[in-house]
């Protein structure tokens, strides 16, 4: 796999004792692998929030949620930064463990698939986008406040060194435009997926099922 520069930080973090939160197992993937439990991190990551908080902006009773923040604490995707007595009951106030999660080069591509963690990703900017078109459905791609900036599935030629440059590249506008701890009065927040893979082919009548 060609190394990217993006590749290259991450080693440096972890050597630095910097933790970047890899999803580095099975188990952790599945911790993530849930629609509902991506949106609460996403939520997190706005600040530290109760889970009643993040709940009426989910739209959902908080007893739903308690039993998927057990799991994102357990496999340290979220942790608790606050903790206060009300009325006799301790209320806590959970942040995200990290910024910024990794999927390691290491793993194995197979542990996205059986983790159910690349389908719960799907739903969720599926469910996403279907709220945004929801609340601006007239607008068309290319116009101001338009739910929708851009589209398109579209077919590269690349050689390993073409896909080096691709990536490297690319990793360069994702650190400039990233979100900071101190966010721009002008700017918006977009949620931005991509994905780069090599065109599937059909099997072979030898290897159908």
């Amino acid at each position: 796999m060609a190394q990217t520069k993006a590749a290259t930080r991450t080693r440096k973090k972890a050597a630095s004792g910097e933790d970047p939160h890899f999803l580095d197992t099975v188990e952790r993937l599945k911790a993530m692998a849930d629609p509902l439990r991506i949106r609460f991190i996403l939520e997190l990551l706005n600040g530290p929030s109760t889970v009643k908080e993040v709940a009426e902006r989910l739209g959902v009773p908080p007893t739903r949620l308690y039993y998927h923040v057990k799991i994102l604490e357990r496999h340290g995707l979220i942790e608790v930064a606050n903790r206060r007595m009300v009325s006799g009951i301790e209320e806590r106030t959970y942040r995200a463990a990290s910024e910024d999660w990794t999927v390691p080069p290491t793993l194995a591509v197979s542990a996205l698939y059986e983790s159910g963690a690349l389908r719960a990703l799907f739903d969720v900017v599926r469910s996403e986008i279907e709220v945004a078109v929801q609340s601006r459905p007239d607008l068309p791609m290319d116009a101001p406040g338009s739910p929708i900036a851009g589209m398109g599935l579209t077919e590269l030629e690349l050689t390993p060194e073409d896909l080096r440059e691709v990536m490297e590249k690319f990793e360069e506008v994702l650190m400039k435009f990233a979100v900071g701890k101190k966010r721009r009065a002008d700017a918006e927040p977009f949620h931005f997926f991509y994905a780069l893979y090599p065109v599937p082919t059909s099997p072979s009548p030898d290897e159908r099922p």
